[in-house]
Parts: C-alpha cells; sequence; structure tokens
C-alpha cells in the first residue's frame, strides 16, 4: 500500500495500492469504513463515485456533506497528481 502523495483529508487515511484493479481510484480509510473513492468518475460525474470495500452493504457515504465537497474540490485540483500515481503504481495499464 502507498499513502496518497497529492493530497491528505484530516480524520481519514488516503491510501492508493500498488496492482490495484481498475479503475483508477484511492481508498479513503477511518476505523469505521473502508471506501474505494474512483477519482476520474467522480471529476466527469461532479459528483464523488464512490464503493465500500467495508463495511460491504453501506449504501450511504459516511463522509459529511462538507467533507464530501471538500474531497471532490481536492480531487479536481489533484487530477494529474493522482493519475501520475495510479500509472506509477500499475505500469502498463
Amino acid at each position: 500500500m502507498a499513502k496518497l502523495d497529492a493530497f491528505q483529508l484530516p480524520g481519514y487515511a488516503l491510501e492508493m495500492y500498488p496492482g490495484d484493479h481498475s479503475p483508477p481510484h484511492f481508498h479513503l480509510i477511518s476505523d469505521s469504513c473502508n471506501l474505494r473513492i474512483k477519482f476520474n468518475i467522480s471529476i466527469i460525474r461532479r459528483e464523488l463515485a464512490w464503493d465500500s470495500k467495508y463495511p460491504e452493504n453501506l449504501k450511504v457515504c459516511p463522509l459529511s456533506g462538507p467533507e464530501e465537497k471538500l474531497l471532490l474540490e481536492l480531487i479536481r485540483k489533484n487530477c494529474k497528481a493522482l493519475n501520475k500515481q495510479w500509472k506509477t503504481l500499475h505500469p502498463g495499464r
């Protein structure tokens, strides 16, 4: 696993795993959840695209409205750095 280089979000661990599956994403981790944040899809949709690795049945994003807005803005501002880290950790994809 690798710490996300582009930015941090207070209260959460942000990680990108080498050799992980597509689409490009990073993991937002807290004591209660592990979310896969699909950053390129989020930019295209202009809303946070996510699913839950843990707990599996999570249907509502556990982030507060302001946290969700901040995360989407950080993704938008750092999209080049996110894609660069993804390509470094996933050569040939």
